[in-house]
């Protein structure tokens, strides 16, 4: 009787294991073989993605050096060239000083040299002009091309208070636009606008610069007085310097002595 009744038990249980009509199709699938291609896939894709991490971990660069322009971060050297080196024996510095000593400024390491103080001072001097005594215009047109050559940049000073003083908008923008076209001709990489400050209104401000600005291009600099800032409403600022590359700001170093 116990014989019989363990055969019968085990032919119930052979009989549940028997595909009926309502058992799902996936029952009967190989899922030995589909657990190690999931678990091969998975690996992959684990493996996969260590590679990419790795990748690009090893394509950053060694060093954080973010692309600048070329005025920014860099040394420049403020020069009256009549106080520098003179070649003719008149007792006035000179331009062509200026192109005899180009190695001693390459080897500064400075990025640019400013100029001021070459234009003629009086009401009908021009903004085109050079004082005579510092030379000729080629003399400026080669000191420029020298600086480039070793990797150096030309900044020019333009005093425009007298202008400003008689000039409309549309006069002003003419008159120091023509300006700035006769020195980039010259090789002149960048221009720093005095007297901007006497312009009281700021939508004639804001004007001017935009119109100077699209002349000089995004490769040459404009640079203003800290003191136009400091008169600008701080509202307005975002929209003045959208037009300016540089400030000129003065710093008020004190050496403290040790006791």
């Amino acid at each position: 009787m116990e014989m019989r009744a363990n055969e019968s038990s085990t032919h119930c249980l052979k009989g549940n294991r028997r595909k009926s009509k309502e058992t799902p199709s996936f029952v009967s699938w190989n899922w030995p073989l589909i657990r190690k291609c999931t678990f091969f896939v998975f690996i992959s894709g684990v493996l996969a993605m260590c590679s990419i991490v790795v990748a690009q971990i090893a394509s950053l660069p060694k060093y954080c050096n973010p692309k600048t322009e070329w005025y920014q971060g860099g040394v420049f050297y403020e020069i009256n060239p009549t106080s520098f080196k003179d070649t003719n024996n008149d007792g006035i510095g000179d331009i062509r000083g200026l192109i005899n000593g180009i190695e001693y400024f390459a080897n500064l390491g400075i990025s640019g040299v400013r100029l001021n103080s070459i234009f003629p001072t009086g009401e009908s001097s021009s903004l085109r002009d050079m004082r005579p005594e510092l030379g000729h215009l080629m003399d400026l047109k080669i000191f420029a091309h020298e600086l480039n050559a070793r990797n150096m940049s030309l900044l020019l000073d333009l005093p425009l208070q007298q202008i400003i003083a008689k000039s409309d908008q549309h006069e002003l923008i003419e008159t120091v636009g023509a300006a700035l076209n006769h020195w980039i001709h010259q090789g002149v990489n960048g221009f720093y606008l005095k007297g901007l400050v006497s312009i009281e209104k700021l939508t004639k401000l804001s004007n001017c610069l935009d119109a100077w600005k699209s002349i000089v291009g995004p490769d040459r600099v404009l640079m203003v007085e800290e003191s136009l800032m400091k008169h600008t409403a701080k509202t307005n600022l975002t929209a003045l310097l959208e037009h300016v590359d540089l400030v000129d700001v003065v710093v008020d170093v004190k050496v403290i002595r040790k006791r």
